[in-house]
């Protein structure tokens, strides 16, 4: 018996250049998609931490008004807290209430703490920033003759140029403050127009940084 052929009569298969303009096409393609991919993402996550920034003014500004102790005199946090300890955003009082707090759970974990230069001291981040408590040199003890004027947290990215490109910090003027990050050195990069530029992953946005565009 002769062998049945698999191919009806007239039917062409894809040749090799047929195959490597296909590929050569999508490859195009996926060049001009994924920078505009990535630079979505930065632009995300740099919304989110400009958002975040806003959100820890309000914050600390409400923990500020709540006089916790009843002693006529209003006080301050420099810690955002897990829950787990009192007198911080997420547990202004002496024990946890998820309706007292003055941040939600996304926050947990995202301080790098006072000491903190960069986020490896953090154990989270949010939308790949970490944030601390501006109350050191300068603006140490904020609750004295500066009053509220002496309050603020800082925000650094874990991965420039990946994460984002951009610091921030807020003040209680709530003015958001950005510094644009150089990979590493501060000559590494032009500035843009109307932003410095600090060291990549550090937190260099402060009270003299200028206000975001």
């Amino acid at each position: 018996m002769f062998k049945q052929n698999r191919y009806c009569k007239g039917e062409k298969g894809f040749t090799l250049i047929e195959l490597l303009v296909v590929a050569a096409i999508i490859g195009i393609l996926l060049a001009l998609a994924i920078p505009n991919l990535l630079k979505a993402r930065i632009s995300a996550n740099e919304a989110n931490a400009a958002k975040m920034m806003q959100t820890l003014r309000d914050a600390e500004g409400e923990y500020f008004e709540l006089d916790l102790n009843n002693d006529g005199t209003r006080n301050y946090t420099d810690t955002i807290g897990d829950g787990t300890a009192a007198h911080t955003l997420r547990q202004p009082g002496a024990a946890f209430d998820e309706q007292d707090a003055l941040v939600d759970s996304t926050f947990n974990n995202v301080d790098a703490g006072a000491g903190g230069t960069d986020c490896t001291t953090a154990t989270g981040n949010k939308a790949g920033y970490c944030v601390r408590n501006d109350n050191t040199g300068a603006n140490a003890n904020p609750s004295g003759t500066n009053g509220f004027d002496d309050f603020g947290w800082q925000a650094t990215m874990t991965n420039f140029n990946k994460t984002g490109r951009r610091e921030y910090s807020v003040y209680s003027d709530g003015t958001i403050r950005c510094l644009l990050a150089a990979a590493g050195d501060p000559n590494a990069n032009p500035p843009v127009p109307g932003l410095e530029v600090g060291d990549s992953g550090t937190f260099d946005a402060g009270r003299n940084a200028p206000g975001c565009n």
